[in-house]
């Protein structure tokens, strides 16, 4: 899944490996009962945390809830969900709440923010194993209207290769390894490539396969443009 986000918002996949890397330089997710927010909403507590960013809440059924609505109550049975470098609860002094911006602003915002929409996309999936049929249904998902997406291998089962409304599925047949076969699938023409590993191989050469298309990617988009 982090794989096909990626593919469409680039710098994904450098997010969530910031999140679960676990060091003294970098925040992580606590849980934390935080009973001064214990009848609050969500959007009250969340502007009261100058130190930390409030995610969501964890109920007493076991259940959470990520990024709550802000009219949400908070219960004396939840936990909050925050990303901090601590787990301690700091809450803001009156003054610095009044400086943050008022509930409901965010939709004022977010309207002024230009609009990134992205036109059609091509994307190669190169390779096939047990998490490529979830990751392209989500990329077939998140696709614009017009895109494609090109899957390259020899074992992808045709049942789970079908075009959507938005996004044209074609295969090829080949080995994401072979300079011929990423040529074949115009590998120059992608916008993005997600590389899909054997994982019944050994560690070492699912790593060399890995290295190898890259490598062999590179060689066939840089003669294509030198040929231009």
């Amino acid at each position: 899944k982090i794989s096909a986000f990626a593919a469409f918002q680039p710098g994904t996949s450098r997010i969530f490996e910031e999140l679960f890397t676990q060091s003294e330089d970098t925040p992580e997710f606590y849980l934390s009962h935080a009973p001064q927010f214990v009848g609050k909403t969500f959007g009250e507590a969340w502007r009261m945390l100058p130190e930390a960013t409030l995610c969501g809440l964890s109920h007493a059924d076991g259940s959470v809830t990520l990024a709550p609505r802000d009219d949400a109550v908070i219960n004396d049975t939840d936990e909050v969900v925050m990303l901090s470098e601590t787990s301690t609860v700091v809450v803001a002094a009156a003054a610095d709440v009044a400086g943050t911006p008022a509930m409901g602003s965010q939709r004022h915002y977010m309207k002024l923010m230009p609009d990134t929409r992205q036109g059609p996309v091509k994307l190669l999936f190169a390779g096939w194993n047990g998490e490529t049929a979830v990751a392209l249904t989500l990329a077939q998902s998140m696709a614009p209207a017009g895109s494609e997406i090109t899957v390259l291998s020899n074992d992808a089962p045709p049942a789970a290769l079908k075009s959507t409304k938005n996004c044209k599925l074609r295969v090829v047949r080949g080995v994401p390894t072979a300079y011929v076969d990423l040529e074949r699938a115009k590998v120059h023409s992608m916008d993005a490539v997600v590389i899909m590993p054997d994982h019944s191989q050994g560690k070492a050469e699912e790593d060399a396969s890995v290295l190898a298309t890259i490598l062999q990617t590179r060689a066939v988009c840089a003669d294509f443009a030198d040929a231009k």
